[in-house]
């Protein structure tokens, strides 16, 4: 992880007018992990962001330009992006041909009116490395590399992917999210890679533990889409309401999630709090006493989803202070980030008595209960507040531009390749 260092060197981008440009597949929003990391790294920043495919939903922000063929008779907000796909494999589309920038028109306005001073740039797998080198092409620009996910369950082949070799051959640095990227990323021929961490900024702790015969508060926040970690609290939910019956499920996120995943008795249970903006979430949590993980829930070498990512909102749960009851596979790499927590403010519960015996563990103990949420406080304050990170940020993209960086440069805790 990276040290917090002296905060102060995170105003560097802004003391040097440093202009940003962020390359992303997808939308930044708040419905995915990705967009929350970035819309929280680059909050104040003066950036402009690309991306090329809606199939996930629209940009929050109106410094973002889609390069996807504009559907205007197409109904659905989302969907858009299947579509361009589609007609890119049949070279149908006016915009992208075997993942090159064919439009006239962008090239254009990319040239005219998104020159920057270095690129921000996320891939995700073998295509939108592709799609970002040409972007790069255009930009003329130095850049930084930033996996925060791979949508390769087999890993990275540098034999078959040219596309992430060209990428990291010409990138300055690298970040990765996890470990696990960094493994992968370390098979070519690339600059230094370090692990970047999941952020978010820094709040208040949970003020107390549960009291006995009052609430007991469980929260989910985000995603839900780890069905046998839900199945196994519906199958434990039974005996905990019979324990603590005053027992409420917790929920903040798309509602969709709620009837695509939800097992039938958790539904009937759940407490929804919407669909709401991040200070919002932290209000939620902070009225909590424990969060709920259900997953990855297979073993990396079966996960295609999770085998390499973490959840953003597990800082969220740790700098509200709440211990974690987590059904968690080995080898994940969210298994490994939390791996320093256990089992002290992190329990592992992969089957029902299991987890009823995680969530009496914290619940029956109020001095547990404190000291887990204090260690689960403390890790996030330490190693993943935005203010720290993005100093870390700041340095690495102004050593991309060769722009001068104020302070002693920030250090980074034997996670760095050089």
């Amino acid at each position: 992880m990276c040290d917090r260092g002296d905060v102060a060197r995170g105003e560097g981008l802004r003391q040097n007018h440093m202009k940003i440009c962020i390359v992303t597949p997808f939308a930044l929003s708040n419905s995915h992990g990705t967009g929350v990391q970035l819309l929280r790294l680059f909050a104040f920043e003066d950036y402009t962001h690309l991306y090329w495919s809606s199939a996930s939903g629209f940009s929050e922000t109106d410094k973002s330009l889609l390069l996807e063929e504009q559907f205007d008779w197409w109904p659905l907000s989302r969907g858009k992006g299947r579509l361009e796909q589609v007609m890119g494999l049949l070279g149908m589309s006016s915009v992208w041909r075997h993942n090159e920038l064919i439009s006239a028109k962008y090239r254009r306005l990319l040239e005219r009116d998104y020159r920057c001073d270095v690129a921000h740039v996320v891939a995700i797998d073998e295509t939108s490395a592709r799609k970002a080198v040409s972007l790069l092409g255009v930009l003329g620009c130095p850049y930084v590399v930033h996996i925060m996910d791979l949508m390769h369950p087999r890993g990275l082949d540098p034999a078959a992917m040219t596309g992430f070799g060209r990428l990291f051959a010409g990138a300055s640095r690298v970040l990765a999210l996890s470990e696990n990227i960094r493994r992968e990323v370390r098979k070519f021929p690339s600059p230094p890679c370090e692990i970047f961490p999941i952020v978010r900024s820094l709040g208040r702790a949970v003020q107390s533990p549960p009291q006995s015969g009052g609430p007991l508060r469980i929260a989910m926040v985000g995603s839900l889409y780890y069905t046998e970690g839900l199945k196994c609290l519906a199958a434990a939910w039974d005996e905990l309401s019979r324990r603590y019956p005053r027992l409420e499920l917790v929920y903040a996120g798309p509602e969709a999630q709620i009837r695509n995943y939800l097992p039938a008795r958790l539904k009937e249970v759940l407490v929804y709090r919407g669909y709401v903006p991040n200070e919002k979430v932290e209000s939620i949590l902070l009225e909590c006493h424990l969060a709920y993980l259900p997953g990855p829930c297979w073993p990396a070498e079966k996960d295609k989803y999770s085998k390499y990512s973490i959840p953003s909102r597990l800082t969220d749960y740790l700098m509200a202070g709440l211990p974690i009851v987590a059904y968690l596979a080995d080898g994940s790499a969210t298994e490994q980030f939390l791996n320093p927590l256990m089992p002290e403010a992190v329990r592992r519960a992969m089957h029902p008595a299991a987890l009823i015996e995680a969530v009496t563990h914290y619940a029956d103990q109020p001095a547990v209960w404190r000291a887990a949420s204090g260690t689960a406080h403390a890790f996030a304050a330490g190693q993943c507040t935005v203010e720290g990170v993005h100093a870390v940020l700041a340095d690495r993209l102004q050593q991309a531009a060769g722009l001068p960086r104020p302070g002693s440069r920030v250090q980074v805790s034997g996670n760095s390749d050089g």
